[in-house]
């Protein structure tokens, strides 16, 4: 395996496997311990955590797409070109959804923590809360899914 090969797969399976690293995490520990608080608090760590997250992980997600890009220019075989343009077509489409569905409703999260008191609006953002948790699980089995085919694409 020529060396830039060898990194470019390297580096691309680092950076996307410590975001789905932190993806699981959020849905396995952190939400579900953070879900278990009282209700202002459940609202306020949310608020909290989807500003914080929400600011670092656009450049994560594009990292992980530039890196797999990079392994499908210096890959070797065919079928590992192939695999990782897959790789990065999956982690696009990953971003696309994240921005059409995922980014709406964690930004409704980070501001809803001044209006929590409000039944209401404690009530919306609890249901925002549940709908966030379901779709983040479903990215991050897609982003297992293709860190799964990145270790293939390293071996091919």
């Amino acid at each position: 395996m020529p060396s830039f090969e060898l990194a470019s797969a390297v580096v691309a399976l680092v950076v996307l496997s410590s975001l789905t690293g932190v993806e699981f995490c959020v849905a396995a520990f952190f939400h579900p311990v953070v879900n278990r608080l009282a209700p202002r608090a459940t609202m306020a760590a949310h608020a909290l955590s989807a500003a914080r997250l929400g600011a670092a992980m656009p450049a994560w997600y594009a990292l992980s797409a530039l890196t797999a890009l990079l392994a499908a220019c210096g890959a070797a075989s065919p079928v590992a070109t192939w695999m990782w343009s897959f790789m990065t077509a999956a982690i696009a489409l990953i971003i696309a959804f994240t921005i059409v569905v995922l980014v709406p409703i964690n930004s409704a999260i980070a501001r809803g923590v001044g209006d929590a008191a409000n039944a209401n609006e404690g009530r919306r953002m609890r249901a925002d809360i549940a709908r966030w948790d379901r779709l983040h699980r479903l990215r991050t089995f897609a982003l297992s899914a293709v860190v799964v085919v990145e270790m293939a694409a390293a071996l091919a």
